[in-house]
């Protein structure tokens, strides 16, 4: 009998030191419960992620960095957003001549074949050795139109920050349609392991 009242004490102190620890303390900060449910973006704070928004202001100001490395990054005019997460800047014009490489393909292919979904992976490889590669996800397809309309918004994020390897999700409306990376193609990794060997 002992240890089935003592089992139950256990079970009710766990429930409620998860319960506990699921209640903020505000002290006049957003719930960390309220601000997952209601994603904003990094360049329009007071829209809520997923909506229609304007195109940008030159004028208007960044608000300040919440404490997470990802960013939500609008792009303008659309429905589609991005989760970003940078890793290393890169100098030089490397990653922005392949964002505006790939986007010219990207658009020369939506005017000659129009907008439809992009089969399977889209791979683009820049100078410098880099590499831009999205891929579908959650069981939907990225098209063409949301591909560019992403890359416009990753483009204008690192235009204001700083262009560099980066990973990030594709968002159009409520649903991830697609993830991508920035990164080192594997034929430089290759020929720099063997470049290496004794």
């Amino acid at each position: 009998m002992r240890v089935f009242i003592l089992s139950i004490w256990v079970v009710l102190l766990h429930s409620a030191a998860v319960l506990g620890s699921t209640v903020a303390i505000t002290g006049g900060r957003t719930r960390a419960i309220d601000t997952r449910s209601r994603p904003v973006y990094a360049n329009a704070p007071n829209a809520v992620a997923g909506t229609t928004v304007p195109g940008r202001s030159f004028l208007a100001k960044l608000g300040p960095r919440r404490s997470t490395s990802t960013v939500l990054v609008r792009a303008p005019g659309s429905q589609t957003y991005i989760v970003l997460q940078m890793y290393d800047a890169v100098t030089g014009h490397a990653v922005r001549d392949l964002l505006g490489e790939a986007m010219s393909y990207i658009g020369y292919n939506i005017d000659y074949s129009g907008d439809g979904l992009i089969p399977g992976i889209f791979n683009w490889l820049g100078d410098d050795e880099l590499r831009l590669n999205v891929r579908n996800t959650n069981n939907h397809q990225t098209t063409w139109g949301v591909l560019r309309a992403a890359l416009a918004a990753l483009e204008e994020y690192m235009s204001h920050n700083v262009y560099g390897l980066a990973s990030f999700t594709i968002n159009d409306g409520a649903h991830e349609v697609g993830e991508g990376m920035i990164g080192v193609s594997m034929e430089k990794y290759v020929r720099d392991s063997i470049s290496t060997l004794p």
